[in-house]
């Protein structure tokens, strides 16, 4: 089987993680090809693998020379496939309206086909919720592939010990961005500094990741009188990054598929939830229950937008009582529930579904739909760069 695999072009989680099916195809006998922006010629697959983002640009690479027999779109997280078609925050109300149109009628495509999968079952129930979809119709659990992790990480036996006071070394793992990431950690960088007394002491909070919203995050950390150290690292290569975890790190804080790196080094992990000040200022935002370890996660789900709506929920709890389990059931026993978790993530076991996915897909049929959505999505595109041409003038 000839697989080709849509990439973002990027640098970023999605890449990284597509990279890696790529190569687990190809060692596991698949002729695998990536494809990128500079796709040109005519190239048939028998299958292609695309995540939502690259829904909008599958069009243009047909009219390149691209063809396939089957399709396969990877949906990964809440709400990205609506995300693939319209800007739930900046387009109004009727547009969005208008244009969730669009995305219910190639999903009810997509389902007939047997040619999507979703990485959690949040996300799955908000697209079904968004676009009407009835759900018997479906059985939602065969229609999760989750974000798959690489490599084993640290044995089972080489967990924390349980301790009575916890002194840590906490840090968070990922992008700092102003999107819904900065707030749920300046709000955790707070709430820890409360926290500081006999039951707890943290030595060094390390801020590992970078992106648009760092230069705020250090001048805020400079304005809060914290009681532990804060360093800040921009990158650690991912080869070296459980070496650094093992070394450094005691407790983490994440969001999305972050959580995996640290669970799989029997590191106690906890999901925070995203949100954006806007979604503070809105009262969007439960300002306790905010947390939860890793292994509490339901439908696979590492991380949901407030103002979206979540099924299954999830039993997110406060700061204290995340520390006060923590303590009660030792540190130990925890990282062992954690690392148990992120074995549901391991390669071996997401990828081979993927394979079987791929394979059960019905041949793509294409429709007035496809031609009329790129249509659409050129014509978006092309408004857009025009409206940053008139933008700079």
């Amino acid at each position: 089987m000839r697989i080709g695999i849509l990439k973002q072009g990027v640098f970023g989680g999605t890449d990284e993680l597509l990279d890696r099916a790529m190569t687990w195809f190809s060692e596991n006998g698949y002729d695998c090809d990536p494809i990128t922006e500079s796709f040109h010629g005519q190239h048939f697959y028998d299958c292609i693998l695309l995540p939502t983002s690259e829904i909008s640009r599958l069009g243009r690479y047909y009219l390149r020379g691209l063809r396939f027999k089957k399709l396969l779109v990877w949906s990964m997280g809440h709400g990205a496939f609506g995300a693939a078609f319209y800007n739930r925050k900046f387009e109004t109300s009727f547009m969005k309206f208008f244009l969730r149109v669009f995305p219910a009628l190639y999903l009810r495509k997509l389902f007939r086909l047997h040619a999507i999968v979703f990485t959690d079952l949040v996300g799955l129930n908000y697209e079904l919720y968004t676009t009407g979809y009835n759900r018997k119709l479906l059985s939602p659990e065969s229609l999760i592939v989750p974000i798959a992790i690489k490599g084993r990480g640290r044995p089972i036996i080489e967990c924390g010990k349980s301790q009575n006071r916890l002194v840590v070394n906490c840090c968070w793992i990922g992008r700092v961005s102003h999107d819904f990431k900065v707030e749920p950690l300046l709000d955790l960088l707070k709430e820890l500094n409360q926290l500081m007394g006999e039951d707890l002491s943290v030595k060094t909070f390390y801020v590992i990741g970078s992106g648009d919203a760092i230069s705020y995050l250090r001048t805020e950390v400079k304005l809060m009188n914290l009681r532990f150290a804060i360093r800040f690292i921009d990158f650690i290569p991912p080869g070296k990054l459980d070496n650094f975890m093992n070394q450094h790190v005691d407790l983490s804080f994440v969001m999305g598929t972050a959580a995996l790196d640290s669970s799989k080094m029997c590191i106690p992990t906890i999901v925070v939830k995203p949100y954006s000040i806007l979604d503070k200022s809105h009262g969007k935002v439960n300002h306790r229950e905010k947390y939860r370890f890793v292994f509490n996660s339901k439908g696979f789900s590492l991380g949901e937008f407030p103002d979206l709506n979540v099924i299954p929920s999830q039993p997110d709890s406060d700061l204290q009582d995340i520390m006060d389990y923590l303590k009660e059931q030792g540190v130990y026993n925890v990282s062992i529930k954690c690392r148990k978790y992120s074995e549901k993530f391991f390669e071996d076991e997401v990828f081979s579904k993927l394979v079987r996915k791929l394979k059960g897909a019905k041949d793509y049929e294409k429709t007035f739909l496809d031609y009329f959505l790129l249509i659409f999505f050129i014509s978006k595109a092309f408004l857009k760069r025009l409206m940053v041409f008139c933008g700079s003038r």
